[in-house]
């Protein structure tokens, strides 16, 4: 039995249509998560060795070294206010709709646990949260750097906007000179279900997500930075402060 030519194409194109359409749909959608994942390990890795380091890095009279710049990474106290301020300034600049902002202090709520505790006639000593940072899909383990002086902020919000708005998003918070962990992200689409869509449908399909970042202080650098970081407010737009 001989096949004509233009069954012979037909089937090819077949073939053709078939192997595109399970590299679009299959393979690099697979492809990009593999991506993400390890720019997020990248990111994971970096900051576990910084916080490392600044544990480790030693001076011959028993004080920690510490560069320029690591109070504005990590600071001394919690400064929820600077918090707000950056996250405001982060919607501007992406273009999402924030949805509230709630945050935690990890470091309070173990204050207020101990008083309670305390108040029933429970004696129970004041313990310091120890936080680990594994690798990303695996589980805690004993040989994971853990850092017993650092307390975390909770941070939660709900953003709405297209697919470049909440990519720019988590780019901006990124940039933040505070060190953010994004620990959760949950992202829906127009029906309530995750979407696929190409590049073409990035400025207009709309998605909204709830996020869960941390980020953290050490009250023990008191000691070290005494004095406390300025609050950097944006200048009022088109308006120039009298006092100036």
């Amino acid at each position: 039995m001989t096949l004509s030519r233009q069954t012979v194409l037909v089937i090819l194109m077949l073939l053709f249509l078939i192997g595109g359409g399970f590299y679009y749909f299959v393979t690099l959608p697979v492809k990009q998560e593999i991506l993400r994942l390890s720019e997020d390990a990248k990111r994971e890795q970096s900051l576990v060795d910084n916080l490392a380091k600044a544990e480790q890095e030693q001076l011959s009279d028993g004080t920690v070294a510490f560069s320029p710049d690591f109070q504005w990474k990590i600071p001394e106290g919690p400064y929820l206010e600077q918090i707000m301020l950056d996250l405001t300034r982060v919607e501007t600049i992406s273009g999402v709709e924030m949805d509230g902002i709630g945050l935690s202090n990890s470091a309070e709520t173990n204050v207020q646990q101990s008083g309670v505790a305390a108040g029933q006639g429970v004696q129970q000593a004041g313990q310091q949260q120890t936080l680990s940072f594994p690798p990303i899909g695996e589980s805690a383990q004993t040989d994971i750097p853990r850092f017993p002086h650092l307390a975390r902020v909770g941070i939660t919000t709900k953003i709405k906007g297209t697919y470049t708005q909440v990519h720019r998003f988590f780019e901006e918070v990124r940039a933040l000179p505070r060190i953010m962990r994004v620990e959760a992200v949950k992202v829906a689409g127009r029906s309530g279900n995750l979407l696929l869509f190409d590049a073409s449908d990035a400025q207009t399909v709309q998605l909204s997500a709830e996020v869960t970042l941390a980020a953290y202080f050490d009250p023990d650098l008191q000691s070290v930075f005494p004095q406390r970081l300025p609050i950097i407010v944006p200048p009022p737009e088109k308006r120039q402060s009298p006092f100036q």
